[in-house]
């Protein structure tokens, strides 16, 4: 099963750092922000991503989670979304969930939290069926989402 969409701040963090430490050259023309610093040492970079401008970076990661969210579920508009959740908060508890989907981020929308989380979408058995897991504050070792997309039942 490929990974479709990642939000993990931390794993983005961590890549970034390591891909500044070894083309360090490269680090100037990623920040946006007009800070002129070509840093010597990986201790600068890290420092910069996680403590100076965090935001900066993590409105980098989001906006390119973002992007593959709509990679990958635009084509599905309009089709049914179906969620089985298993393991949900601090009481383990299962759950279910089902809406027609007007937007690829409704999905990551519906199984998250309104905390700081990770989250990970990957393509399950089959064309329509993924699965993902969230990890927040109250579910460290994440939550576990079976998402089905169905063509729209007709109410008539």
């Amino acid at each position: 099963m490929s990974i479709v969409a990642e939000y993990n701040w931390p794993k983005f963090a961590d890549e970034q750092t390591n891909y500044f430490s070894k083309y360090p050259e490269e680090y100037q023309d990623a920040c946006w922000y007009g800070r002129p610093i070509i840093p010597r040492r990986i201790a600068e970079i890290k420092d910069d991503i996680w403590n100076i401008n965090p935001g900066y970076w993590d409105e980098i990661h989001f906006d390119r989670f973002q992007e593959d969210m709509r990679e990958e579920f635009d084509r599905w508009i309009g089709k049914e979304v179906h969620i089985q959740g298993s393991l949900l908060g601090w009481r383990g508890l299962d759950g279910k969930k089902k809406f027609i989907l007007e937007d690829a981020q409704d999905i990551w929308r519906a199984i998250t939290p309104e905390i700081d989380f990770t989250l990970e979408i990957k393509r399950g058995r089959g064309r329509q069926a993924y699965r993902a897991r969230c990890c927040h504050h109250d579910s460290p070792t994440g939550e576990l989402f079976k998402i089905t997309l169905r063509e729209k039942k007709d109410e008539n």
